[in-house]
């Protein structure tokens, strides 16, 4: 396992840098947090500007934006989560990522589309990045 990706999350977190030895889940831990902090930033950018009526495309690129210092080492924290034995917290960490799109973009699926509507808000995602 390359440590550098977590060592350069543990530096953005400003933790020391042996922080992704003693997290309890490792190194993963730190991607899943500085996940959650994306997610967060890009959420209060949309949030705060109540004029603009673009709210699905501001909140993508407010994601990519917030990725851009790190994007050296963003394929290193996406292999640690893909190699994650938890599946299940990767998969909610995205199924949250795509209803905050699905939110902003004022989409109100019904039951039956609701994982393709998010589906397709994640591919269209992924394929910016």
């Amino acid at each position: 396992m390359d440590l550098n990706c977590p060592f350069l999350i543990g530096h953005y977190l400003s933790l020391p840098s042996f922080s992704h030895k003693i997290i309890s889940r490792g190194p993963v831990e730190l991607v899943e947090y500085f996940l959650d902090e994306k997610r967060a930033f890009a959420v209060n950018f949309v949030n705060n500007d109540p004029s603009n009526d673009a709210k699905l495309k501001s909140i993508m690129e407010a994601h990519l934006t917030y990725l851009y210092p790190y994007i050296d080492f963003w394929p290193k924290a996406l292999a640690l989560i893909a190699s994650n034995a938890d599946y299940g917290r990767s998969a909610n960490m995205a199924i949250d990522m795509s209803d905050d799109f699905c939110k902003v973009a004022d989409i109100k699926t019904s039951r039956l589309n609701w994982y393709s509507e998010r589906s397709a808000l994640l591919a269209i995602y992924m394929s910016a990045g």
